[in-house]
């Protein structure tokens, strides 16, 4: 997995976004922000039903978001709390598994002030040492 910052240049989401030249975020920036990744040998599996994905994006232009590239074999830990988006890249496929340690919690939370409160992104927060 390659992770570097987004240039938030408008376009084309599936397009690389990478600066010139790269900013590359380090496995130990990965670490601070409670982010785990894996590569994993695995092959390809099939679902009998169908998984439903609605992805909703939104960004402050303060905002500065890092790109995780992933490839076949790569398994990440998304803490709950952070703020993220997802975005495929040209190919315009992927497939993935997700799997939950507990009940599935499906419910989207959209940035707002409202969730900056929320208890989750306060535990994030202070997880890696930001806030109270």
């Amino acid at each position: 997995m390659r992770a570097y910052y987004f240039d938030n240049i408008p376009g084309d989401q599936r397009l690389p976004h990478d600066y010139v030249p790269s900013r590359t975020v380090s496995k130990e920036t990965l670490d601070k922000l409670n982010v785990k990744f894996w590569i994993i040998p695995v092959e390809g599996h099939m679902h009998e039903d169908e998984e439903i994905r609605y992805i909703l994006a939104g960004t402050t232009p303060t905002d500065e978001w890092i790109r995780l590239a992933v490839e076949l074999g790569d398994l990440l830990v998304i803490p709950a709390g952070i703020y993220h988006r997802f975005s495929l890249d040209e190919a315009n496929t992927i497939r993935a598994l997700r799997p939950f340690q507990d009940e599935p919690k499906w419910i989207p939370y959209n940035r707002s002030e409202e969730t900056d409160f929320n208890p989750h992104r306060i535990e994030y927060l202070k997880a890696i040492g930001v806030g109270a």
